[in-house]
């Protein structure tokens, strides 16, 4: 005899096509020799039909039943997101992260659990596209500034604080270029990204370095952070070719360096791009 759980995904297995059907089933077969279903009538209603839509979150699910299991016992899957929320949840995440390989694995499985929210609530039709695009963009944002601070954090303990020549502390600063900039990421966007830094000098530790230096580090273990493929996939994809000189220029830049550079050598479509930029 069918649970009520059952009877539910049954009536919304009924309105897929013949061979999305049974891949579905398929699905489930693999998903409930692991776990159970979740008790979220809304959630099992729209479960056929974003599953049949998305081999990726149906994989997802499977993979980490758990997730789903959590996303629609406190109801997150279908009610809105609260503004600043994503931010505060991946605080609460890397709480505790002790070195860059934890760090990394830990942004991944976070990324994992909001891609899930995200488009399941796109697909089954309770978001829109303004919401979507804007909670892609929210994460991009609080995994950029968080994996940023851990790592400038870990460098700092090894080089010390970033000063200019008057002793003020100097931080990298990143633009978030196109869809980034301008909020509307999609989920299959990479992240354009340009980094900065406000003044020369160098830092204060017992292993000095000059900024340049430090900065291209810093940026250089933020990209893969982000960027590398892992056993979890990867974060955000990262782009930095918008920035100066291209893929032939520095990966960081000084203030001043970049106002010189847009001034006498930028061309056109380059100052347009900056409409869009966003720290």
């Amino acid at each position: 005899m069918r649970s009520a759980a059952e009877e539910i995904i049954e009536r919304a297995l009924s309105r897929l096509p013949d061979g999305l059907r049974l891949q579905v089933r398929n699905w489930l077969e693999d998903y409930q020799a692991k776990a159970a279903l979740p008790e979220s009538d809304l959630c099992l209603q729209s479960l056929p039909l974003v599953w049949a839509a998305s081999p990726f979150l149906a994989r997802l699910c499977i993979r980490h039943p758990d997730t789903l299991l959590t996303l629609a016992g406190t109801g997150q899957l279908t009610r809105g997101p609260e503004a600043g929320a994503v931010a505060g949840e991946l605080t609460a995440a890397l709480l505790g992260t002790v070195d860059r390989e934890d760090l990394d694995r830990r942004l991944r499985r976070f990324r994992q659990r909001q891609m899930l929210r995200i488009c399941w609530r796109d697909l089954a039709g309770w978001a829109s596209l303004e919401e979507t695009l804007g909670q892609l963009s929210e994460l991009a944002d609080a995994c950029i500034d968080q994996a940023l601070s851990h790592h400038d954090r870990w460098l700092r303990e090894h080089h010390g604080v970033p000063r200019d020549r008057s002793g003020r502390e100097v931080g990298l600063y990143v633009l978030g270029m196109g869809k980034l900039g301008g909020g509307e990421l999609n989920v299959s966007s990479d992240i354009d990204l340009i980094f900065g830094y406000a003044a020369e000098g160098e830092t204060d530790g017992e292993r000095p370095l000059d900024h340049n230096r430090y900065f291209t580090r810093l940026g250089q273990r933020l990209i893969t952070s982000l960027n590398a493929r892992m056993e979890d996939g990867f974060v955000f994809r990262v782009d930095m070719r918008l920035r100066p000189y291209g893929d032939s220029g520095n990966l960081v830049m000084s203030s001043e360096q970049m106002e010189a550079y847009y001034e006498n050598q930028g061309r056109e479509w380059e100052r347009c791009a900056m409409i869009k930029a966003r720290v």
